[in-house]
């Protein structure tokens, strides 16, 4: 028997894309300069911006945690925008 297609895609929650900048204030010093502010972008899904941008700190934690640099990094401001909203699944109300 012939596999049957599916009749509609499976639900997601919203996508969000989040922007981090942050600062090496301890990499300035050593280097002898003012510090520079950086960026790093995240994108997930999550229910809502709130939770993606606890999201999306945590990660830059982690990532920072084990990248082995030994730089402090001081997060001065957090973005979030939508990327893509929520996908409701079969059966969803509307």
């Amino acid at each position: 028997m012939p596999l049957r297609p599916a009749r509609s895609p499976m639900p997601t929650m919203p996508t969000w894309s989040v922007r981090i900048h942050y600062s090496e204030p301890s990499y300035a010093l050593v280097q002898g300069r003012t510090p520079e502010l950086y960026g790093w972008t995240w994108t997930g899904e999550a229910p809502t911006a709130e939770l993606a941008a606890k999201d999306a700190c945590l990660s830059f934690r982690s990532l920072f945690v084990h990248s082995g640099v030994g730089w402090v990094r001081i997060i001065s401001s957090v973005e979030t925008w939508q990327v893509r909203p929520a996908r409701p699944g079969i059966g969803a109300k509307s």
